[in-house]
């Protein structure tokens, strides 16, 4: 897999794009070709040819660098006009570089891909006079303005691309978290407030069982229904919930004092009771400030209901 990390298609001075999978095994491919028709060439040629068709063989081998080591293809490639200079083979090995020049503006940082171009551009000139003319030595540098073209278009296809495969991964990985953060954001709720109820719930229906009053029991009866009542109001509106936008969803709000008397009331049906000396502002504590404590004055009361003594 390609590291994901272009975001510009004119890439950074430092930055490099790969080869993808396809465009490796298609270029694979074509250097394959291009070496069995250089081995046949250099099977059929004669004796003062060996030598040229020997270099041209191994020139086409080092395209094939190109597919994992593009920086050293592009050296093994300049260097290889040396080879040249000693096998007379100096057109042919500018045509090579020339149709070299995209896949090292494809695959190569701006640098290694500028310095490419000015030992071509040397190649050149120092081969004319010798091995090449003027038309001919036109139509390589047309030959590798066009294959450099092509390089420049296929990098920028291939950094959008990686660009496309990063937005990809990110909205993944947010789509993840708004999940998991719903899925915590229903579970404390269920937590916070339907397991309360049922406790209540529970509890009121081990108060029945006992020998009471007649008082005692209608108030334990019409707990048990309003619990009951209430869990079910919950849990339709977290099923609601569910089923759409949470950012645009909220619950209702319970008050500190409506926790408190909420609680002094279940706690004088299971015979036990809640002494509170509450001071509120005149106008009130804040919105969050009164939730958060609300809910703690809720907890605390299931706890109670569960685990506290009869």
């Amino acid at each position: 897999m390609r590291t994901i990390g272009v975001a510009n298609p004119l890439r950074g001075a430092g930055t490099s794009t790969p080869l993808t999978r396809v465009e490796r095994l298609t270029f694979l491919a074509l250097v394959a070709i291009g070496v069995g028709l250089g081995c046949i060439f250099l099977l059929t040629a004669n004796a003062d040819e060996v030598g040229s068709a020997a270099f041209q063989l191994a020139l086409t081998t080092a395209f094939a660098l190109f597919a994992w080591a593009p920086a050293v293809a592009a050296v093994v490639l300049l260097a290889s006009m040396g080879g040249a200079l000693l096998v007379g083979d100096g057109g042919a090995t500018l045509v090579a570089l020339a149709v070299a020049m995209g896949c090292v503006v494809r695959t190569t940082t701006w640098p290694v891909a500028a310095t490419f171009a000015g030992g071509f551009l040397l190649s050149a000139v120092a081969t004319l006079g010798s091995w090449s003319t003027i038309p001919s030595l036109v139509g390589t540098l047309l030959v590798a303005m066009v294959s450099g073209a092509v390089g420049l278009t296929l990098a920028k296809v291939s950094a959008r691309e990686v660009r496309l495969e990063h937005q990809i991964v990110l909205q993944e990985r947010q789509q993840r978290e708004a999940a998991l953060t719903e899925r915590q954001r229903i579970a404390d709720e269920l937590h916070d407030v339907i397991a309360h109820d049922l406790t209540v719930i529970a509890m009121y229906s081990r108060v029945l069982e006992q020998p009471i009053d007649t008082d005692l029991h209608a108030q334990a009866h019409q707990t048990i229904k309003e619990s009951a009542d209430k869990a079910l109001r919950d849990l339709r509106r977290v099923v609601d919930r569910t089923q759409q936008d949470a950012v645009l969803v909220d619950h209702p709000h319970e008050s500190l004092g409506q926790a408190i008397e909420c609680a002094q009331s279940e706690l004088h049906g299971v015979g036990s009771r809640l002494l509170a000396d509450v001071s509120l502002p005149p106008h009130g504590l804040p919105r969050v400030l009164d939730r958060a404590m609300a809910r703690i004055v809720r907890e605390s009361m299931t706890n109670a209901l569960k685990y506290g003594a009869a």
